[in-house]
């Protein structure tokens, strides 16, 4: 079955992942489960000798070995329940860090698949359910082995209960089967039964508190998100307000629901438990009656009993976890079994004599889509110069950039390198050839120098100098590089502008050092004006570079050196600035003159 397959091959994953961390929880679930015979045996031995009137020095050797391996597997315990725990939380974090992996080596279409985002978003949804994180297996596993082991050193200490006559018509065996079916029977009923409470008593208050759940999770995420918490503080004091009278009322639907189903519920369950304490009791007394055991040893077969079934409860409640989470496993493995598709060629990029890109008859659409958003495009990158893709939003501007740097390869056509179809390049040593600045570029609230570098250790020489180029001349005096942005991990990091961000994104983009600097539209939240000294100042920075500029406003277009104008995925002009604003008819001089206010001087 491919549930046991899986649950084995998640076994060998969280061994391989984290040495150890689930045979420590398998030690200790194993002592766990074999301790409590130690000091049973122990009463029985002491019981015997009272009621045999033995002499203590008699019972002394074995009363100190059984206290002495009872506290040395006491001590073994706590050590192998430290080191599960230990293990359990690096696990926890090399698993983490190889989904992350593991998405970012895929194909960055399949990033934005809807299959692989669905399934992405219910790995997630069921990680935040303990029964689902695969700690809780390795712990459910333990338990499981621990239970299975318990009960049978508990059965093998009762063999003596199962030797004796039968009663009436009824033979010993029979007698036996019939009690070794109703104590099971009972155990694990009991356990579902518990289950069966608690995931009643989840479903109600799920259903009608998750809403309200939601809204008030999403308003402390907002408060507490120091950056949209000034705006909570400022214009949502109301809701502040309301936020206890809905936790309150969360608390009174729970404990309303849970006064009255609970006692009527939680009564049935110690009635089973009762039930199954009576039925131990009645089974052994009446082999003490019938002479298969001695007076002496009924509380100790009467707590064997007890073990055996507490040991099958637990396997049971093991069971019970480790069944359906099957279907987080599968979600986990399929995610794993995605492999990259994009072809890695063997040659390495010719620098020595420039670089020329050609986009020859190129069209794309995106993945599980049928709309092309370009079609037919006939475009060439020469070396050291500046091109500027102009055009309204959607037209097609930062899917070319997508393709040239390999996020996707072509629908149909082909980018050329050098002559040489780029998929024909290694692609590790083809994306070094480009700096890129997206629209939606990320700092991260580490220090500036390793925002600029991407990379804990780092030139610092380097990261200065790329800092100082893009005019941050007075943040860098005031700041420096060791100096943390935003607060998220440290209270006195800084709270860059707009304009700031922009510029170590640049920077991190001159650090780099590409061959190709690709500016996507980074400043399309500045305006105009602020936009335009940006671009000047980044062209003087570019002078030895190939360049693309990217914008849906044409700052950048007045010293580039060719200027292409795409609308709704086609390449409908291109020229130098003076060309294409002399035609009057044309989009470009449209478009110029939509926007001309914000530039002459």
């Amino acid at each position: 079955m491919m549930i046991i397959k899986r649950f084995f091959k998640m076994i060998v994953y969280c061994e391989t992942t984290e040495k150890m961390c689930l045979l420590n929880s398998i030690f200790f679930y194993l002592i766990e489960a074999v301790r409590p015979f130690f000091i049973l045996y122990l009463s029985k031995i002491i019981i015997e000798a009272v009621i045999q009137k033995t002499a203590m020095e008699k019972i002394l050797p074995d009363t100190v070995f059984l206290l002495a391996a009872f506290m040395l597997l006491s001590v073994i315990s706590g050590i192998f329940e430290n080191r599960a725990e230990y293990r359990l939380k690096r696990f926890l974090k090399k698993h983490n860090m190889k989904k992350a992996l593991n998405l970012l080596n895929l194909n960055y279409e399949f990033t934005e698949k809807n299959k692989l985002q669905n399934e992405l978003t219910s790995i997630k949804q069921l990680e935040r359910f303990l029964v689902f994180y695969p700690n809780d297996f390795i712990k459910k596993t333990g338990m499981l082995i621990g239970g299975i082991t318990g009960a049978g050193v508990a059965l093998y200490f009762a063999k003596k209960l199962f030797n004796g006559q039968g009663f009436g018509n009824i033979s010993g065996f029979a007698i036996n089967i019939i009690f070794l079916v109703i104590l099971i029977t009972s155990s694990i009923i009991t356990f579902f039964s518990a289950n069966y409470i608690y995931k009643k008593f989840g479903e109600h208050i799920s259903e009608k508190t998750k809403k309200t759940y939601r809204y008030l999770n999403t308003f402390l995420t907002l408060i507490y998100d120091y950056k949209t918490g000034k705006d909570i503080r400022l214009y949502n004091n109301d809701l502040a307000k309301n936020y206890s009278l809905k936790y309150q009322a969360i608390q009174k639907t729970s404990h309303n629901f849970m006064a009255k189903f609970f006692s009527i519920t939680i009564g049935a369950e110690k009635i089973l438990d009762g039930a199954i304490f009576c039925i131990v009791v009645l089974f052994v007394g009446v082999k003490a009656l019938y002479g298969s055991i001695p007076l002496s040893e009924v509380f100790f077969y009467i707590g064997v009993l007890n073990i055996f079934s507490s040991q099958i409860y637990e396997a049971s409640d093991a069971i019970n976890t480790i069944i359906p989470s099957d279907k987080y496993r599968k979600m986990l493995f399929n995610f794993y079994n995605l492999k990259n598709t994009k072809p890695d060629g063997t040659v390495i990029p010719e620098k020595e004599n420039g670089l020329l890109f050609e986009f020859k008859n190129v069209s794309f659409k995106y993945p599980d889509t049928e709309k092309y958003v370009i079609k037919n495009l006939n475009l060439t990158l020469d070396f050291r110069k500046k091109l500027a893709l102009v055009g309204k939003n959607g037209s097609g501007k930062s899917t070319i950039v997508k393709l040239l740097i390999r996020l996707y390869d072509p629908t149909e056509g082909e980018i050329l390198l050098n002559g040489i179809n780029i998929k024909e390049y290694n692609y590790e040593e083809y994306i070094k050839i480009f700096s890129v600045v997206f629209q939606d570029f990320k700092l991260l609230a580490l220090t500036a120098g390793q925002n600029i570098a991407s990379a804990n250790e780092y030139d610092k020489e380097r990261a200065t100098d790329a800092l100082l180029k893009t005019g941050m001349k007075k943040f860098y005096e005031k700041h420096g590089l060791d100096s943390y942005l935003y607060q998220n991990f440290e209270t006195n990091g800084i709270e860059i502008s707009g304009g700031e961000a922009q510029k170590i994104a640049m920077a991190r983009a001159i650090y780099h050092q590409g061959d190709v600097f690709i500016l996507d539209e980074p400043t399309a939240a500045l305006d105009p004006i602020s936009e335009a000294e940006i671009y000047m100042h980044f062209d003087g920075i570019t002078l030895n570079n190939t360049a693309v500029y990217i914008s849906h406003r044409l700052s950048s277009c007045k010293f580039c050196d060719r200027i292409a104008v795409m609308d709704n995925g086609e390449l409908i002009q291109y020229g130098k600035h003076d060309e294409l604003v002399a035609d009057t008819s044309g989009k470009y001089y449209e478009l110029w003159n939509a926007q001309a206010k914000y530039y002459r001087k």
